[in-house]
């Protein structure tokens, strides 16, 4: 049964990973350190592979679990109220998708970068990218244009020179008319 029961219970994002049941806003989730099935051996056995935090409702929690559960926080991924053990590791969340969604956010801020055209903020998709889409940077390349041209006549660049061997009026190809 590999991928079977912690697939479902590990991706349970809002509800609670051992009963399901969907977790209040209002009522704080316990986070926990849960671990997940992946696979039952031939001899009943279970082989676990995993685990992770994940949020509990208050009625699934061991009582261990609640005596150590003494610090409220808010999850920094689905904004949902936690209770969580004292010197967990930041950012507080209830889940490990939360956490990826955390680090994934903070990536997209890291990558924001102003676009050189109009000045709004953008994601660039490469790293020399100064333009937040191609409108942007014709405009800018206009701007450019129309300011070489009042420059005066002396400041114009010069035609680029033909290439040697597809002078100006040829096509190049032999055979065409």
């Amino acid at each position: 049964m590999t991928g079977g029961l912690g697939a479902i219970v590990g991706r349970a994002g809002g509800h609670c990973v051992r009963c399901r049941a969907p977790l209040s806003k209002h009522i704080p989730a316990i986070v926990v350190l849960q671990a997940f099935v992946e696979e039952l051996l031939l001899d009943g056995s279970f082989c676990v592979y995993r685990t992770e935090r994940a949020a509990v409702c208050e009625s699934c929690a061991r009582p261990v679990e609640l005596a150590i559960a003494t610090q409220s926080a808010i999850c920094e991924g689905c904004e949902q109220r936690l209770l969580h053990r004292d010197g967990s590791r930041s950012p507080v969340c209830c889940s490990s998708r939360c956490e990826q969604r955390v680090r994934r956010r903070e990536r997209r801020l890291i990558w924001s970068s102003p676009c050189d055209g109009c000045g709004n903020s953008f994601n660039p998709q490469r790293a020399d990218a100064r333009f937040c889409s191609g409108a942007c940077r014709q405009r800018a390349y206009r701007q450019r244009a129309r300011s070489r041209s009042t420059r005066g006549p002396g400041r114009r660049l010069a035609r680029a020179a033909p290439h040697p061997r597809h002078p100006r009026g040829e096509s190049g190809r032999e055979g065409s008319t």
